[in-house]
Order: structure tokens, then C-alpha cells, then sequence
């Protein structure tokens, strides 16, 4: 066998310093603790590598987390990001997009990117992540009423570029198109976890380090904002329709909610849930097989393709 066959390929590993620090008014729960390092898993394995590709072209092969400690008071959380790359071009191609002064090498020879470089994309996707779900939540809220890179903690965007060799604005759709819808869910998911230390604390934030300097990423206001739970947004949609014929696929005489279900010609296409806002119009729909009727469908999303449910205003 040709020994050449069976050489295993080589790994190029790159060595992300990252040291966060909660500016908590209180003490910190175990629980919050370990939530808040999950959250940061989750952003790290799920997110990092799309959001590298982004930002610096370079492929990601694997990566990882490694705690390196916890220190109590303020709590400050000592990790590392362990990237993985497939080629030395991948791995030239990610350090060549990062600021000179970050990179250095250790005692074993493993390149190591200290600085913001880490931090900044962590809290970034994190940001953006709650941010939409914020907005998703809550259309048409006030503008200043939700978390945005670009709001009130745009000294990411700056300290992005700074560590990427990148412009803020393109920092900003890095970050944005590095995620999917659901991905931003996902990542908003995680965000909440990583600002467990904090969510809920007056005055608290978040700042990150690098030797004596540090740097606030999330201020007290919008940690404030930040919410303690991550629920599904209700995308739902009512569209009002008048005189249409409603066919009934099934019925309960007995009742004027249970047991009715039906369809409407080019609106309601499979079978739906059918309930009467007037209890006197099931004796009208009673014993027939369509009647027609204003009705009001509401829709699982806002583009009307998902009938959930048919409410029958009023019995022609």
C-alpha cells in the first residue's frame, strides 16, 4: 500500500485568548455562571465559523471552547477558542485579517490572537441575535427601545473593525449575513445565556480584556433591555374576507366550537380548524354542506401561506 495514502492531513490551530468581565452590583449565582459559559459554547460552536468566513474568507475546520478559569467578585471568565483549519492557507488567510499587534506565539510554538479579536465577534453575534429577536417580538417598537450593534453599543462595530482590519459598517453585515433567520434565533438563544450574570442587575454590564485595558461592549442600558428568556415569536396574521363559501369537512352539531373544520376555494386549501363568533350561526351551518359567510383566517406567518384557523363573523 502506498504510504502517501494514509498520511493523515495536517491541522493548523489558532489559539483565540478571550477574557469577559461581568461589572455585576451583586453577587453572581452559580446557575448564571455556568449559563452564561453555555450560551458562550453555543455561540463559539454554531456560529464562529460562518461568521470568520465572513469576516476573513478563511474556512474553519473544527473549533472549540476551553475554559481557563473563573474569577469571583466581578465576575470574569477566562476562556480560550481553539480554531482548527484545514490548510495553512485557511489559517494565513484568518491571521492575515487580523490586526498585527493581536498575534503573537507561545512557549509551544501555537499561534495565539490576543486583544479584542475573539470577544468582539462573540458579543457581536450575541448582540445581533437578541436584537432581532427584539425586533421580531416587537414591530414598530420606539427607536432606542431595542439592542442594536448600531445603537447605543456601536463601539462594537469599532472595535470589530479595529481587530479585523475591516470597516464598522462592514463588520456589521458580516455579523448580519453570517446568520440565517433561524440562525438569529439560535444565536439570540445563546445571547441571553452568555448575559445570564447580568440580565436583571441595575448598573451591570459587560467589558471585555486584554491585559490591564479594558473595554465596555454592553452597557448597563442595554443589558438592561436584554430579556431573561428566549420564546417564538407569534408571526401570526388575521386577513378579514367577506361572502366566501366556507365547505365543511367535519362537524359537531352539539357544539359551536369543537369538532368543525373546513376549507375555502383558492384561500383555505386543506382542511382548518373552524370556530363561530356567534354561537346562533352553527344552527345556520347546521345539517349543510358550505355556507357562505364573513369570515376572518388567521395565518401562521405574515406572507399568508399558513391557515390555522377559520372564525366565522357572521352567516350569510
Amino acid at each position: 500500500m502506498d504510504r502517501g495514502l494514509i498520511l493523515m492531513a495536517r491541522e493548523y490551530v489558532v489559539l483565540l485568548d478571550n477574557r469577559i468581565r461581568f461589572t455585576t452590583t451583586q453577587p453572581v449565582s452559580v446557575e448564571d455562571a455556568i449559563e452564561s459559559l453555555r450560551g458562550m459554547d453555543r455561540l463559539v460552536r454554531a456560529h464562529f465559523p460562518k461568521a470568520i468566513k465572513k469576516l476573513t474568507g478563511a474556512q474553519v475546520k473544527s473549533v472549540e471552547l476551553l475554559v481557563n478559569g473563573i474569577e469571583e467578585g466581578s465576575l470574569i471568565e477566562d476562556t480560550v477558542i481553539k480554531l482548527v483549519f484545514g490548510s495553512k492557507e485557511n489559517s494565513d488567510k484568518f491571521i492575515g485579517s487580523i490586526r498585527d499587534k493581536f498575534v503573537t506565539t507561545n512557549q509551544n510554538g501555537e499561534t495565539v490572537v490576543k486583544g479584542w479579536v475573539a470577544g468582539v465577534l462573540l458579543v457581536g453575534l450575541a448582540v445581533a441575535g437578541v436584537g432581532w429577536y427584539m425586533a421580531a417580538s416587537k414591530p414598530g417598537a420606539a427607536p432606542g427601545s431595542l439592542v442594536s450593534v448600531n445603537g447605543d453599543n456601536n463601539v462594537i462595530l469599532m472595535i470589530g473593525a479595529e481587530s479585523y482590519k475591516s470597516e464598522p459598517q462592514k463588520f456589521a453585515e458580516a455579523l448580519d449575513k453570517s446568520l440565517s433567520a433561524q440562525q438569529k434565533k439560535s444565536a439570540a438563544k445563546a445571547g441571553v445565556q452568555l448575559m445570564a450574570p447580568v440580565t436583571g442587575q441595575k448598573g451591570a454590564g459587560l467589558e471585555l480584556m486584554s491585559g490591564r485595558k479594558s473595554v465596555e461592549l454592553v452597557s448597563p442600558t442595554t443589558a438592561a433591555k436584554i430579556p431573561r428568556k428566549i420564546e417564538a415569536p407569534d408571526n401570526s396574521e388575521d386577513a378579514s374576507y367577506q361572502n366566501v363559501k366556507i365547505k365543511f369537512r367535519a362537524s359537531d352539531g352539539d357544539s359551536d366550537q369543537r369538532g368543525w373544520a373546513g376549507t375555502i376555494d383558492q384561500l383555505v386549501e386543506k382542511r382548518t380548524r373552524v370556530v363561530f363568533a356567534n354561537p346562533l350561526d352553527t344552527k345556520k351551518a347546521m345539517y349543510t354542506a358550505a355556507v357562505n359567510a364573513d369570515v376572518t383566517v388567521t395565518y401562521a406567518d405574515p406572507a399568508h401561506t399558513r391557515p390555522i384557523l377559520i372564525i366565522v363573523e357572521k352567516v350569510r
